[in-house]
Formats: structure tokens, sequence, C-alpha cells
């Protein structure tokens, strides 16, 4: 900020290294601070149109190129499938530095931003990368009660060197979860957790520390809304001792596999609890759900057959005993499946059937 005249003016100031293609970009070319541009914006509060001065110029050593030499940053912004981000924001800090450094860019059409002439600095380069609707990526401090992954860790610049880094963004994703009685009538304030596969690193205990992992409760209208979602695979769980219930059924395959951009239901039928019960899902080898497949529980006094519907599920209840269970599963163009099942409390299993 500056006070001149009774005036406020606001100075931004963006001064960094360009690597030009003339000779070979990094990390090919690995004396690549081949120039500076520097762009320099003063604004200021008026009663007519807000018009900022920009000033946009080139600095090019006297001499021959390498005269200063520092690290580079070679980032690319990645979707699911591998492509580029274009577009996306990429934020650069260090405040160990003096001074410090603040850098907000955007990557190419390939997904890449390359930023050379960064003073050399021993994993205190801090990075994000974010774009609208969008996930984000970010490094993390390692901490007393969390020490980040590799991929989460903060950049080291080396002199001389490029230092490579990739995140992978996409498409946020959606799910509403619905709470119901076999009836289709909402159970509300049911608590249930949601966990997905993905993680950032570790806790003190050394145990993961997953980018979703969280104890949620349906409202009272028996509905909870996940609308930023990253792409992943989620189980989701219900404690039947402590809400006094079990799922009987879900509208979609459990665990829940959410894609870049998806908009997905999950309606959760709900039965009450039972202390031993086992519930069965039958799928194709692919993950499909079979319809109209016949699955017999034996053993332990128990003998009873169930049929599925479009969803591949059954559920058996109110078992005697935790133990071992047969478990035969037949279904119209499949090879027909027998296994033994170990029951235990609150039991699922999935069976995939061979195609004839």
């Amino acid at each position: 900020m500056l006070f001149r005249s009774s005036n406020t003016y606001t100075v931004r100031t963006d001064i960094r290294y360009v690597d030009d293609p003339y000779d070979g970009k990094a990390p090919s070319d690995t004396l690549n601070t081949d120039y500076k541009q520097a762009r320099i914006e003063v604004s200021w509060n008026s009663p007519n149109e807000l018009k900022p001065v920009l000033q946009i110029m080139h600095i090019a050593p006297q001499g021959i190129e390498g005269g200063e030499v520092a690290g580079t940053l070679d980032f690319q912004a990645l979707s699911a499938n591998g492509q580029g981000v274009a577009g996306a924001t990429v934020r650069l800090t260090n405040a160990t530095l003096n001074p410090a450094v603040d850098i907000t860019t955007q990557t190419d059409d390939q997904g890449r931003v390359l930023l050379p002439g960064l003073p050399e600095a021993i994993g205190s380069w801090k990075l994000s990368v974010s774009k609208a609707q969008f996930t984000s990526e970010r490094t993390y401090d390692t901490t007393v009660n969390f020490i980040p992954d590799t991929d989460h860790t903060h950049l080291s610049a080396l002199r001389g060197e490029v230092t490579e880094k990739t995140f992978f963004i996409d498409q946020i994703s959606s799910v509403a979860i619905t709470t119901q009685d076999e009836s289709q009538q909402p159970i509300g304030a049911v608590v249930y957790s949601l966990r997905g596969t993905k993680t950032i690193g570790m806790d003190g205990l050394s145990d993961p520390v997953y980018v979703l992992d969280e104890v949620g409760q349906t409202n009272a209208g028996g509905e909870a809304t996940y609308d930023s979602l990253v792409w992943d695979t989620y189980d989701f769980s219900i404690d039947g001792t402590a809400t006094g219930y079990d799922i009987k059924e879900t509208s979609l395959l459990l665990p829940l596999v959410v894609n870049p951009g998806a908009v997905l239901d999950l309606a959760v039928t709900l039965v009450p609890h039972t202390d031993i019960s086992l519930h069965v899902t039958v799928t194709t080898p692919g993950g499909q759900p079979i319809d109209n497949a016949t699955v017999q529980l034996t053993d332990n006094g128990v003998d009873e057959t169930l049929g599925t519907g479009l969803v591949g599920q059954v559920f058996f209840p109110g078992l005697p005993v935790n133990a071992d269970y047969t478990l035969n599963v037949s279904a119209p163009s499949f090879e027909p499946g027998s296994s033994v099942v170990t029951v235990e409390d609150t039991t699922r299993v999935t069976v995939a059937l061979t195609p004839v």
C-alpha cells in the first residue's frame, strides 16, 4: 500500500523467470532462467470507473545466460484419465525466504506450469492447485500428529536442478444419501460412517489419514448430501448396536464407486438390528448386480433360501451363532457357486458368479 495526496494506492508486483523455448525448455534445458518478466499493477479508489495502471516488461541479463542459477519447478495438473487440466490455478509459496515468495499462476493447455529461477530451499515450497468445480490438491505441513506422504510433502528447489511434480484433479462429484425403512419411509437421525481409500499421510499413531473419513448423521428427513467429493471408492457403514438398525439393501452396490463428475443417489434400506446377520451381494465378474439369483444359507440349524432383486442383494438377520455357514448361489446363465463364509456379528460378503 502507498499513501499519496490522501489517496491509498495498491501496488501488486509479480516478477518471475521465463524459460524461452528458443533454446529448449526444462527439463531438457537445465539452464532455463532465460529472462525475467516483471508485472506491476497500481490501483486506487475512485468515484469514476476503476482503471488500474499496468506495466509489463522483460528483463534480460547483460552477459551470458546462467549468470544466476536457481531451481526450477516443472508442474503438471492431470485429470483422472491422465489428460492435462488447462486453466487450473497453481499457487507456490515459501514464507521461510527473505523476502517471502508467493506466486499464483495458471496451467497451460497441457496442464503444465514451468517456474524457473526459484531460490534454493529444502522442503519449504508449498504448492496447491485448484479449479472451479474441480477437486483440489496441495502439499501439507509436517506436525507432531501428522506426517504427509511423499505425494503431499512440501517441495524443494535445488540450484541448477528441475523439480518435477504432478497432481491429479478432476470434476467434483456428489452423493445424496437417504436412510429409509422397507416401505421407503424416511428414517431420520441415523449415524453412519463414510470413508474413501485415498490418503494424504499418517497420523501420530502411524494410521493412515484419509481424504474423507467421517462420521455423519442424516437429518430429520433421513437425508445427507456430499456435493464436493473426490472421485474414489467409499465404504458406507452403520453401527447396528449404536443405531438399532442393520442395512438390508442399498440402491447402489457397496463399496460405492464414485467417478469424476458423478451425481449419485444412495438409498439405504434399514431394518431392526439383530446381533448376528449376513448380507450377501451377488454380482457378475465385472461387479454388476445379478437379479433373480437364488441364495441358500445352511448349517448351524439354518436352512434358508432368498432371491435377489435388481440390486443383487439378500439379507439373513437373526442368525443363531457366530460360525461358519455354507452359502450356495445360483442364477440363470451363470455357473452356480458354493462357499463357506465366516459370520461374525454383522457380516457382509460379495459373491461373483461366472457366466455360463
